[in-house]
């Protein structure tokens, strides 16, 4: 099975949307893809609406960037689909709050 499991849109620092990652991925023939943006999962929704249109097995995933320098990121995915505990709504907002670049995890 040919997979990337470490893609970024432009929620945090990729260089597409969401579902263009999805149609990309297609296109090169990978058959499984996460989508693990930093500190964000606002793309989460339409990277697996697009996925699963395409026939395609998405990974819902977030890049959490941490102050600690021992850590650096910490990656937690879900094959569910279900956003895990960082991507709840209140999570969202604060991300957004913050801005992008700046370490949500001590």
């Amino acid at each position: 099975m040919k997979a990337n499991l470490h893609l970024h849109s432009l929620y945090s620092d990729g260089r597409m949307w969401p579902e263009e990652i999805a149609a990309r991925a297609r296109r090169f023939g990978l058959q499984m893809i996460a989508l693990t943006d930093h500190d964000s999962m606002c793309g989460v929704p339409d990277f697996m609406a697009m996925c699963k249109r395409l026939g395609l097995k998405g990974i819902a995933g977030v890049e959490i960037d941490c102050i600690a320098p021992e850590i650096n990121h910490i990656k937690r995915m879900t094959t569910t689909g279900i956003p895990i505990s960082i991507g709840s709504p209140l999570a969202e907002e604060a991300s957004f709050a913050r801005g992008w670049g700046q370490p949500r995890a001590v």
